[in-house]
């Protein structure tokens, strides 16, 4: 695999989200305050991790400090992207993520995203990032300022 595996891993991750008994067994439990995080499993180079969406709910807008890919298991998110120059943050594009979809984004890249769940019904997201499980908090999402 590639220093930077993003594609490949979004490749897996169209696969094994298919898959009904992936996460059978696991509680992943939804929060009405915001959407939570999984911890699937990781190792010493990525995490993986399912996140829980109710209705409504959406990340902040954000870019990485690492490689990630994502796919969605159950239900539907949209992904927004976007750009910053000096006036201030674009909206760029709009995709509807369903069962299977992936995402990815390399390190590097100036690009942002916001993931949200604009159904009527919960969904389940799959997230592998390129650092381990204890790196996630300081490693992972660098967060617009849209104040800036």
């Amino acid at each position: 695999m590639t220093q930077c595996p993003e594609k490949e891993i979004s490749d897996i991750l169209a696969i094994v989200s298919l898959d009904p008994f992936l996460l059978e067994g696991l509680d992943l439990a939804f929060s009405n305050e915001r959407y939570v995080r999984h911890h699937i499993h990781s190792g010493k180079n990525y995490s993986f991790l399912a996140i829980a969406w109710l209705p409504g709910q959406a990340s902040p807008i954000h870019s990485h400090k690492t490689w990630c890919a994502l796919s969605v298991y159950e239900g539907h998110l949209t992904e927004t992207l976007y750009s910053r120059d000096e006036i201030g943050v674009d909206l760029t594009s709009e995709k509807h993520l369903f069962r299977g979809h992936v995402s990815h984004a390399p390190y590097g890249k100036p690009v942002a995203h916001r993931l949200g769940n604009n159904s009527t019904r919960p969904a389940i997201s799959l997230h592998v990032y390129g650092v381990p499980f204890d790196r996630l908090g300081i490693d992972v999402n660098h967060v617009w300022n849209e104040d800036r």
